[in-house]
């Protein structure tokens, strides 16, 4: 719920500064990625998800095979998504204490979980395929 809000906030105020206005569309990229981790814990767990979830309604649930290529494809655009000049302030990096909101560091992290979720045992020639591009 916490990631979607986060990309549909970016969405919403772009920002009023020259700053804001380009970090804030790295901050929604990094919101792609959170919620592509927190829905892989969840299939790999447990089946099926509602990618619809969090919307305000009652959500279906896809298949495994549907989220997955929903997963590659989220991490793809949103690593190719974050511009890395852009710096955070250092109010704004004590908002993620993972990374800093290192832009750098996110990109490598999107680019680690497409890896994870390509070559995971479990994973089918359809996903080896569609992790090539």
């Amino acid at each position: 719920k916490y990631a979607t809000n986060a990309i549909n906030m970016a969405d919403v105020n772009p920002g009023t500064s020259e700053h804001e206005q380009a970090f804030f569309p790295n901050v929604k990229q990094f919101a792609r990625i959170w919620r592509v981790m927190l829905i892989a814990d969840f299939a790999d767990s447990f089946g099926p998800y509602a990618l619809d979830a969090a919307q305000g309604v009652n959500p279906t649930f896809n298949s495994v095979e549907d989220v997955y290529v929903f997963m590659l494809t989220e991490l793809k655009e949103a690593a190719a998504g974050i511009n890395t000049s852009v710096e955070p302030t250092e109010t704004e990096a004590k908002g993620d204490p993972a990374f800093g909101y290192n832009a750098a560091k996110w990109v490598k992290l999107a680019h680690s979980l497409r890896l994870t979720l390509c070559h995971a045992p479990v994973r089918s020639i359809y996903f080896k395929n569609r992790c090539q591009g």
